[in-house]
């Protein structure tokens, strides 16, 4: 089982710089992140899966510089 854990919408702005709840919605909606998982009434998503779209923001980033 990994040991992957569940951060709140709160969190994940946190992560990205400070963005607000509204706006992770947002992204959701638009795919930029996965659809959330619910515990019980309230939606989170995985840690690795804001890893992975912070990384692919990086990635395209440096491509962008060359």
């Amino acid at each position: 089982m990994s040991s992957d854990r569940l951060i709140t919408f709160l969190e994940t702005g946190q992560m990205l710089g400070g963005r607000s709840v509204k706006s992770i919605r947002r992204m959701i909606a638009r795919g930029e992140l996965p659809k959330p998982v619910y515990v019980g009434r309230t939606p989170m998503l995985f840690l690795s899966d804001v890893v992975v779209f912070m990384e692919k923001l990086k990635e395209s980033r440096q491509s962008a510089q060359i």
